[in-house]
């Protein structure tokens, strides 16, 4: 619904529905949710891939802190649509890097270098064709 210019309720996106508020931790800014663009084959949503990721590691970071919008997470970079092109934390203290991020199909730059991951490099990853720098080393 629309309120005094602010949109509030939720959005159902990618078979999930999302509480603006709740969710987006935009309060005041419902308008442009971040959490309900670039949904994969999946059903997944770019924050929900995240989630994945951060919960495969241990990042030390501000992600999914309390009024952190997804695009202003550590070392996540967005475009002007809010789709997610670049991750590059500096904040990773071990973990696996989850196979859901090979469905982060607009990641043109994905750096995990230097953070002592462990476990196999996901065959996902074989998805993301718009990659044109790929960085796992220790």
């Amino acid at each position: 619904y629309l309120h005094d210019n602010l949109l509030g309720g939720e959005i159902t996106d990618c078979g999930v529905t999302v509480n603006v508020t709740a969710d987006c931790g935009l309060p005041g800014q419902e308008v442009v949710c971040s959490c309900c663009v670039g949904c994969g084959p999946s059903g997944l949503s770019q924050r929900e891939i995240l989630q994945e990721v951060h919960d495969s590691m241990v990042i030390t970071g501000n992600w999914f802190q309390p009024g952190v919008a997804m695009c202003d997470f550590d070392g996540v970079y967005c475009d002007s649509r809010l789709l997610i092109y670049s991750i590059h934390p500096n904040d990773v203290s071990g973990g696996t890097l989850a196979s859901e991020i090979g469905l982060l199909v607009n990641l043109n730059i994905l750096d995990f270098g230097h953070e002592d991951l462990t476990g196999s490099i996901p065959s996902e990853l074989g998805y993301l064709t718009s990659l044109d720098d790929l960085e796992l080393w220790d």
